[in-house]
């Protein structure tokens, strides 16, 4: 596509989503992206397997108890050589055999095999939070840019405004000679830029406008430039109390607790085994037997392996191998998630020092608007100088707002890593 029709087709978009009066706040964006999410909806469904896995194996488990049935019945051929009290065509006896066969579970493997789909089951709902805070940082991060979008063209819009308005006034000056020719056209080679450089924020704005469709599912309305700042811990003391409920950690924790089960249950499976066997049976009269006889039995059947020491002592190291690394794993998340935070929280407090001198330069800044709009009202000021004192003060007011969203955006990325609660208003 030819490059003027990208650019038109984002500008219809852009001007389309202006539409609606309705300011669309970041806890709805977070909402509608979530309720959006394929990929959530997913995990979810993950999650649903699992639970449904865990009652397949509850089921194969209770359905161990194993049934044999064995019986037949014939009937004799004679010959020549026959003994002469077999006669032709008697039949052999009808005989049937019921046997019942259980394991019985002296090593606790069945409990640890529920154990470990628990752990299972729980690590995929782990999944789908992650991949929840994985969206709702995502909904922020297309959200604080429509914001910063928004502020960068007003801001603009303003400044283009002001030039042309310089424009005007210096070919007045030029045409009584006060400029020349070649001042005035650097005046209007500035207003040229800063109308390009508009045009450019618009298309950044209508490139995050199909972003923030893409995850929402909703064209975006109008937005507000200010975000407010939700909770997040900032002292180290409480970050480290809030780790071990990361999403990150949480799933690595119970891998770890699934590798210590698994090393038990490898050692369990190259341990004795014990079954319980019950059968009984019936067996007419034969040709040798006059009467019916019925056989019943119950027994415990305990097998011991031999020669498997090595196997198991082999088998056995790696799962706890396994379980070391997974040990590891939760550490190094620990030490990972608490530096990245702390690395947020020094970039908080770098941009919390800005926005104090911003807050004082803006007050200088609307003193001096608030001087200058008195001295136009008896002629001591002209309306251009009002209007750069005005652009003067929007542009601190806009640096402030771009501040403060960045701060929100940091509380919002310690919030997701250590997994902390999004509930919409």
């Amino acid at each position: 596509m030819p490059v003027n029709g990208l650019i038109f087709i984002l500008c219809l978009f852009l001007i389309s989503s202006r539409h609606d009066a309705h300011a669309q706040t970041l806890v709805e964006t977070i909402d509608l992206a979530l309720k959006h999410s394929s990929v959530l909806r997913q995990q979810h469904y993950q999650t649903d397997l699992a639970f449904i896995d865990k009652a397949i194996n509850q089921a194969a488990r209770d359905a161990e108890v194993e049934l044999h049935l064995l019986g037949g019945a014939g009937q004799v051929a004679t010959s020549k050589g026959a003994a002469r009290f077999v006669q032709n065509g008697e039949r052999y006896p009808l005989s049937a055999i019921l046997e019942l066969s259980y394991p019985i579970d002296i090593w606790g493997s069945d409990k640890r095999d529920d154990e470990i789909h628990t752990k299972t089951i729980q690590q995929k709902a782990l999944d789908a939070e992650f991949t929840k805070h994985s969206t709702i940082l995502d909904a922020v991060d297309v959200y604080v840019a429509l914001a910063r979008g928004n502020i960068e063209r007003e801001l603009q819009q303003e400044r283009v405004t002001l030039l042309t308005k310089k424009v005007e006034e210096a070919e007045i000056q030029l045409s009584v000679g006060l400029y020349t020719p070649p001042f005035v056209e650097q005046i209007i080679a500035e207003k040229v830029e800063a109308e390009s450089l508009l045009m450019d924020y618009e298309l950044a704005l209508g490139r995050d406008a199909l972003l923030f469709q893409r995850l929402t599912g909703h064209r975006p309305v109008q937005t507000t430039n200010k975000i407010d700042i939700p909770f997040f811990p900032k002292s180290i003391d409480s970050i480290r109390e809030k780790i071990d409920d990361a999403p990150q950690v949480k799933s690595l924790q119970y891998a770890l607790q699934t590798a210590h089960l698994e090393v038990d249950n490898t050692d369990a499976d190259y341990r004795s085994t014990l079954e319980l066997i019950g059968n009984g049976g019936v067996q007419e009269g034969n040709i040798y037997l006059a009467e019916r006889i019925y056989n019943y039995e119950f027994m415990l059947r305990w097998e011991i392996p031999l020669n498997n020491r090595a196997l198991r002592s082999a088998a056995k190291s790696r799962s706890q191998v396994l379980a070391a690394i997974r040990q590891e794993g939760v550490k190094d998340a620990r030490e990972l998630i608490e530096y990245q935070i702390m690395q947020l929280i020094k970039q908080y407090e770098t941009a919390l020092a800005q926005a104090d001198k911003l807050e004082r330069i803006l007050v200088v800044k609307s003193e001096n608007l608030a001087a200058t709009s008195h001295e136009a009202k008896v002629g001591k000021s002209t309306e251009f100088e009002v209007m750069e004192r005005h652009y003067d003060w929007k542009e601190t007011q806009s640096l402030l707002n771009l501040n403060h969203n960045t701060q929100a955006l940091i509380a919002y990325q310690v919030r997701s890593l250590l997994g902390m609660t999004h509930d919409v208003e």
